[in-house]
């Protein structure tokens, strides 16, 4: 999550909401937040386009059926 700082003079706050079965955290330490930050664009970079998923889930879909 990034919020804006409410003025000019200060940096935006950054921190990872990380929630499991039990428990939920709040990371705010600069190598945690670039860690997860990484962490995620990888995942976006990888991930399926929406068409591609439409497919892969009507393709599951039938098989189940």
């Amino acid at each position: 999550m990034s919020i804006p700082a409410p003025t000019t003079s200060s940096p935006d706050l950054e921190m990872v909401y990380v929630e499991n079965l039990h428990d939920a955290d709040y990371l705010d330490g600069k190598q945690e937040v670039n860690d997860y930050s990484d962490l995620w664009g990888g995942l976006t970079a990888d991930a399926l386009g929406v068409e591609q998923s439409r497919r892969f889930i009507l393709a599951v879909a039938e098989d189940y059926a």
